[in-house]
C-alpha cells in the first residue's frame, strides 16, 4: 500500500496519497514511511503547518530518524520558524549524522541571523 501512496504522490494526487497513508497508519501506527509519504503529499500541496504536524508525529514513534528532521528543518525554514528549525538541527546534530546536510542548514539559518 506504500508504494500504491508513493506512486499517487509521484502522479501529483496528493490526496489519494494523504488517504493510503492514513490507511496504513489506522494498521500500524509506527509506519514511519506512511508518515514520511504523508508529510510529503501535504508539503508537496503547500499545506506546510500540516506537514510540519506530521513529521512531529512521525518523531514521536522514531525519535532517531535522520529523514524526518531534516523534513522538520525544511519545513520550518519555509515557515520562516528559524527557531524552531533551529532547534531541530541542534537534536539532527546530536545524532551524530547527516553532518553536511547538517552544516548546509546551520549556515542558511545563519543567513537568517536567527541563531
Amino acid at each position: 500500500m506504500l508504494g500504491c501512496a508513493v506512486t499517487s504522490l509521484q502522479l501529483d494526487q496528493s490526496e489519494v496519497a494523504i488517504e493510503l497513508c492514513d490507511q496504513l497508519l489506522a494498521l500500524n501506527e509506527d509506519h514511519l514511511g506512511a508518515y514520511q509519504v504523508k508529510g510529503e503529499a501535504y508539503q508537496k500541496e503547500g499545506l506546510l503547518p500540516e506537514a510540519k504536524r506530521v513529521f512531529e508525529q512521525a518523531l514521536t514513534r522514531n525519535e532517531h530518524e535522520e529523514a524526518i528532521y531534516l523534513k522538520l528543518i525544511e519545513i520550518c525554514y519555509l515557515l520562516t520558524e528559524y527557531s524552531e528549525a533551529t532547534y531541530y538541527l541542534d537534536q539532527l546534530v546530536s545524532l551524530d549524522g547527516e553532518q553536511e546536510l547538517a552544516n548546509e542548514w546551520k549556515n542558511r539559518l545563519l543567513e537568517m541571523g536567527e541563531t
